[in-house]
């Protein structure tokens, strides 16, 4: 009979090396949702186009143009496109300001007929008619620079769809948070 080898020592457990020192670095405003909020910069507002507005002269037509109020910024509106349904207004609303203080608000938006013959004032104080209303928030700037909103449709009227997209652009002193 032979007998059974012995067991093999068993080694030592290694000790696990001592985690490394960080230095403790402020986290960049990409990352610290709360930093990106208090970052100064510049929303813009690209007001696109909007299509099947509904018609408010007599020859079916409309002289379109948008009005968009942010709190605390002066109500802005785009150019009027005479006799036009289906506008493409390609233009910009910039607001200066705190990401924080915009994406807390409401965005209101109304597409309006400029028509000095009716007796309703838009936002712009001038004689006018209605021909759609958009409100929304502007949360999705707290995690995206660009959100589009691609023809959606236009509230308390009978047909009509805006396009836009909205764009935050941190200044550069914001960045180094």
């Amino acid at each position: 009979y032979t007998p059974a080898p012995a067991p093999a020592p068993v080694p030592a457990p290694v000790p696990a090396p001592a985690p490394a020192r960080v230095p403790s670095v402020p986290a960049s405003p990409a990352r610290d949702p709360e930093a990106r909020l208090k970052q100064q910069g510049t929303l813009t507002v690209h007001v696109k186009e909007a299509k099947n507005l509904v018609g408010r002269d007599k020859a079916n037509l409309s002289d379109p143009y948008v009005a968009i109020k942010i709190k605390g910024q002066k109500t802005w509106k785009s150019s009027v496109f005479k006799r036009n349904c289906n506008p493409q207004f390609d233009d910009r609303f910039v607001a200066k300001g705190t990401l924080g203080d915009f994406v807390n608000c409401l965005m209101l938006l109304k597409v309006i007929d400029r028509n000095t013959k009716e007796l309703k004032e838009g936002y712009g104080g001038e004689k006018s008619d209605s021909l759609g209303d958009l409100s929304f928030k502007l949360d999705g700037l707290r995690t995206r620079n660009r959100v589009p909103y691609e023809n959606v449709d236009l509230d308390m009227t009978e047909s009509g769809t805006i396009s836009l997209i909205v764009t935050w652009e941190a200044d550069e002193q914001s960045l180094s948070i």
